[in-house]
């Protein structure tokens, strides 16, 4: 199924009525264990296009589906297509209501080694997310 919607994924992904049929297809691929290479693969190519996952993590809607594809993806496959996102981004998204959520998965869903630059990341920016309402969250 996510195979024939990968070309409309992202636009699925913030529409209104379309991001909650996704994020019940997502769950749908969670708690049957696709998490697959091939799952991820499928997402990861979906977000590629038009370069779009900043996107999706700084909309309402889709930084749900965002969570969801952490969940679905390898680490590997995480760290392309969303950590080095976060990475670059770190500060900009830990410190708003919505974005901060995605960054809260990233942590969950991390590995050792991602999970340290995170921590890198959160210790440079310290100053700033202590101080701020959603930042705190991700501290």
């Amino acid at each position: 199924m996510l195979d024939t919607i990968k070309n409309d994924f992202c636009k699925i992904a913030i529409d209104q009525h379309g991001t909650r049929a996704l994020q019940v297809l997502l769950d749908e691929c969670v708690i049957r264990h696709k998490t697959t290479k091939k799952t991820g693969k499928i997402l990861c190519e979906s977000l590629e296009k038009g370069n779009r996952t900043l996107e999706l993590m700084l909309n309402i809607r889709g930084n749900h589906v965002m969570k969801q594809c952490l969940k679905l993806m390898t680490p590997s496959q995480r760290h392309k297509q969303i950590y080095s996102i976060v990475f670059a981004n770190f500060q900009q998204l830990s410190a708003d209501k919505n974005w901060c959520q995605v960054v809260q998965e990233c942590i969950i869903t991390a590995n050792p080694e991602q999970r340290h630059k995170i921590v890198t990341a959160c210790s440079e920016s310290i100053d700033v997310l202590i101080n701020n309402e959603f930042g705190n969250f991700v501290v």
